[in-house]
């Protein structure tokens, strides 16, 4: 029993908040467990919503960018990123969800982000309509072999202006994991505050301080750290019972066309919204 206590004290694989906070010194935010039963899928929503709380009191600016990453090996930050799109636009925040990630496996088909950077004027076109009627999404778009002469700080800056010139209240990207490309360090400066991703069990704590120090160094503001489960299957996806994807309408998944039908509901139409 010692020897197992010696050597759990002794590893450097992150299990749960206590250890992520000693090992690091990167503030744990929650823990989101995977929805294996109803249970576990309860506990879920709930600390998702806590995890939107703690966002909400952070007192950031109106039109507010968030930044979710992946620290090494995980593959955590578009689940995370969809549940927390979805539960700012159910409390009626004008909410787009941005796929920076350069991963077109869904929502797939059609321009996004990647063409948006090429043009930023396309940002607002190229919006799909999400379940949630405050919900827009931002696709990941035509798939670029090497995005690096588009990634920069002013086009990714240009996207995002257009994003909250067109009346966003939240914008949460998804971006790809802070390990693994240079881009997601220009994402998530341009962002107002970031999350980072850290999966139980699989992540070190050497991986969460060099993504920690990497966000440092290009000024990036860290919000904290989300603990999840390491999923067991290969679906990702909206954290609630609802098997829709966030990024295709609920009736037909179509890409909004013009710049009038971007615009969301005023708010005589739609009393739901809040400032």
């Amino acid at each position: 029993m010692l020897a197992a206590l010696g050597l759990a004290a002794l590893s450097t694989r992150l299990t749960n908040s206590a250890d992520l906070r000693d090992k690091t010194g990167v503030e744990p935010l929650v823990e989101v467990p995977d929805a294996r039963s109803v249970k576990l899928d309860s506990v879920r929503r709930d600390r998702l919503r806590t995890l939107a709380n703690l966002v909400s009191l952070e007192g950031l600016p109106k039109s507010t960018v968030i930044a979710l990453t992946d620290s090494r090996g995980g593959q955590g930050a578009r689940d995370i990123a969809e549940g927390l799109a979805e539960l700012s636009a159910q409390q009626g925040r004008r909410t787009v969800l941005m796929y920076a990630d350069n991963d077109p496996s869904e929502p797939a088909g059609g321009a996004g982000f990647n063409d948006a950077l090429a043009h930023c004027s396309l940002a607002l076109d190229v919006l799909k309509q999400g379940d949630v009627e405050s919900l827009k999404i931002l696709p990941a778009g035509s798939t670029l072999a090497d995005r690096y002469p588009l990634m920069t700080r002013e086009k990714i800056d240009a996207v995002l202006n257009e994003i909250r010139a067109g009346g966003a209240d939240t914008v949460i990207v998804v971006a790809p994991s802070i390990a693994e490309t240079t881009e997601t360090q220009l994402l998530c400066a341009a962002a107002d505050a970031t999350i980072l991703v850290v999966t139980r069990k699989l992540s070190r704590a050497s991986d969460v301080t060099s993504a920690a120090e990497t966000l440092n160094k290009v000024h990036a503001v860290l919000l904290g750290a989300v603990l999840i489960d390491r999923s067991k299957g290969k679906q990702r996806g909206r954290p609630f019972a609802d098997s829709r994807r966030p990024g295709l309408s609920a009736k037909t998944g179509d890409s909004l066309s013009s710049r009038e039908s971007t615009s969301w509901p005023a708010k005589k139409v739609t009393p739901s919204w809040r400032r």
